[in-house]
Parts: C-alpha cells; structure tokens; sequence
C-alpha cells in the first residue's frame, strides 16, 4: 500500500507550468480578436448604443411636445375659422394620415401631398 500512495502523490501535487505561446499561436490569437471583436471593443459599442438610445428617448419627446403644439395651433386656427372642434380623440392629421403599421406615408416612402407646394 505505501508504494501505491507514494506513486500517487507526485501526481497529485503535479501543477501544470505556463508554456509560452508560439508566435503562430500569438497571431492566430490576435487574428480571432480582430474578427470577432474580442479585445474589448464591447464596451464602446455599448456606450455607443446607449448614447443612441438617449438621442433616440429625447427625440421622440421633442416630436411628442412638437404634436401636442400643432394640435393646439390647429385647436385655435378651427376656434377662429368658427368651425366646430373636432372630436376629442386627441388626434392630429398626421395621426390620421398614419397607415395600420404606424408610420406616416413620408416614412414609408411615398410623398404626403399639400395644397399650393410643387415637388
């Protein structure tokens, strides 16, 4: 038995040694970073993206203060024309104008057309 457990010990204290890297190795590795984006560009791209989506939150409360102004203007322009206000479902001809997905023609990339502008 004291030969067994003296064959085994060695084993058991075995730790493996950090070899050193081939250069092939060493450019293979770089190379796979490179095309896979590993060596730490995360983190820009998702300041990047979080950045976009702060412009993207403030643009969209911009265009929702810019709709609640031009529903007004129009409130007042149909008060001085003496028309009767329209129905109060709060909403406006460019919510009107939208088709079942949405968007607004302009978007989905046919021209609105107006009174008295040429294209």
């Amino acid at each position: 038995m004291d030969s067994q457990s003296t064959s085994a010990s060695p084993d058991r204290d075995w730790v493996p040694r950090q070899r050193p890297q081939s250069q092939i190795a060493k450019n293979f590795s770089a190379a796979l970073d490179d095309i896979f984006n590993l060596s730490g560009k995360f983190d820009d791209v998702e300041k990047e993206v979080d950045q976009k989506q702060q412009e993207l939150t403030s643009q969209n409360a911009e265009l929702e203060a810019l709709e609640a102004r031009l529903r007004a203007a129009e409130e007042r322009l149909r008060a001085a024309k003496g028309d009767p206000p329209s129905s109060d479902d709060g909403k406006s001809p460019v919510d009107e104008q939208k088709s079942p997905t949405g968007l607004t023609p302009a978007v989905q990339g046919s021209r609105p057309t107006s009174k008295g502008i040429s294209a």
